[in-house]
């Protein structure tokens, strides 16, 4: 859930600050280190949707939230966390020059139908929380 706040403040161009506090003896609470521990891990293999981004060209969808560099108006990651099927239909005006799933970089399957950009989700991301990068020419 946290994640999930996290690219949507990025969508919005806003922040997300997290307000975690110490116990009675000074030391964070072990819940509370889990999920930075779980937010690092989730960053490591994501940041660049995050980092240096701001909103994406879409406004938020049913499935998720699109991010964008700031200084790279060719490319729009996909925040996809409610796959409701197989596809995504993306409304992007220009040329796909490619499409890969952010976590290992391997290729994911587009179709483009009378002007309209379907993105086909990978298998793992049917459980949603998956990020899609998409490059235009």
């Amino acid at each position: 859930q946290i994640i999930r706040l996290l690219a949507k403040a990025v969508s919005l161009n806003s922040n997300l600050l997290l307000n975690i506090g110490p116990q009675c003896d000074g030391s964070l609470p072990e819940k509370s280190l889990q999920r930075l521990k779980e937010i690092g891990e989730w960053m490591k293999v994501n940041s660049e949707s995050i980092k240096g981004c701001g909103p994406g060209p879409l406004e938020e969808q049913e499935w998720g939230v699109t991010t964008a560099p700031e200084d790279n108006p060719k490319v729009t990651y996909l925040h996809v966390f409610n796959p409701n099927g197989k596809t995504v239909e993306l409304p992007l005006k220009g040329k796909i020059g490619s499409v890969t799933a952010l976590s290992d970089g391997s290729a994911v399957a587009w179709m483009k139908v009378k002007g309209k950009i379907f993105v086909q989700l990978p298998a793992k991301a049917s459980s949603g929380d998956h990020v899609i990068k998409v490059v235009l020419k």
